[in-house]
């Protein structure tokens, strides 16, 4: 059986983008797109209940539970995992967290931001169990994506594709296509750690490009920076200099 999987997706929950769609849209829109394996990787929150699992069961779309935490200040999924995966800090608590049941994917992770991963996915290798490849490229740049795949294959480690969505108009515009003997998230996690995966990646055409930057990143970017600025002036008031 091949199923279509997505497996970094960002919702309303994220407590860090706050994002203007609910995690039901996300699996409603992945479900019209095709896609029937999802899972909701909010920045630092395990927002993963049975509500929105039975909800996309319904839509025959499978929901495991992850999250993308950060670990010294890098991006790190976690696949399958509870909410005490919250309380992870570093590489060697993520070592004894991790079981045969959890998949660890290092997202975007050579891309030009500070939370990727860089040269501590090769100082952690035993830790993951595959590498994305981002869906935001364009057909005549694609660098970043490139040193994914070259680092992929040193480390023998699976590629796949995730759109790592923060808009609902990404949903469904990258995958990785599974082979599974049953519809299960067992049975997932194990084909991707076995390599039965194909990444389906397609460039952003330009206008995608744009939007993404400039209705998406932009004002995030903005809101983030005014937000930091009210902390400051909040703390200057409660804790004036003497």
């Amino acid at each position: 059986m091949i199923i279509r999987a997505d497996l970094h997706i960002h919702s309303g929950d994220d407590p860090y983008d706050k994002l203007p769609y609910t995690v039901f849209q996300a699996i409603d829109e992945a479900a019209s797109r095709g896609i029937n394996c999802i899972t909701v990787t909010d920045h630092r929150r395990f927002s993963w209940t049975r509500e929105y699992a039975d909800y996309a069961k319904k839509k025959q779309v499978l929901l495991i539970p992850g999250i993308e935490t950060q670990i010294k200040h890098k991006d790190v999924i976690i696949l399958n995992s509870d909410k005490d995966v919250e309380k992870i800090k570093s590489f060697d608590e993520l070592r004894t967290y991790k079981s045969d049941k959890h998949l660890i994917i290092a997202p975007h992770p050579f891309y030009p931001i500070k939370y990727a991963l860089k040269n501590l996915l090769y100082e952690n290798a035993d830790l993951f169990d595959a590498v994305e490849l981002s869906s935001c490229y364009l057909s005549w740049f694609n660098k970043y994506n490139e040193k994914a795949a070259k680092a992929a294959k040193e480390l023998s480690k699976t590629l796949i594709c995730n759109s790592d969505s923060h808009a609902l108009w990404q949903i469904g515009n990258v995958w990785t296509e599974i082979e599974v003997d049953n519809f299960t998230i067992s049975d997932v996690i194990a084909a991707v750690k076995a390599g039965k995966t194909k990444p389906c990646c397609r460039p952003m055409t330009h206008f995608e490009f744009f939007k993404f930057f400039v209705c998406g990143d932009f004002p995030r970017t903005f809101r983030k920076i005014i937000e930091s600025r009210k902390v400051n002036v909040n703390n200057k008031r409660k804790f004036p200099k003497k």
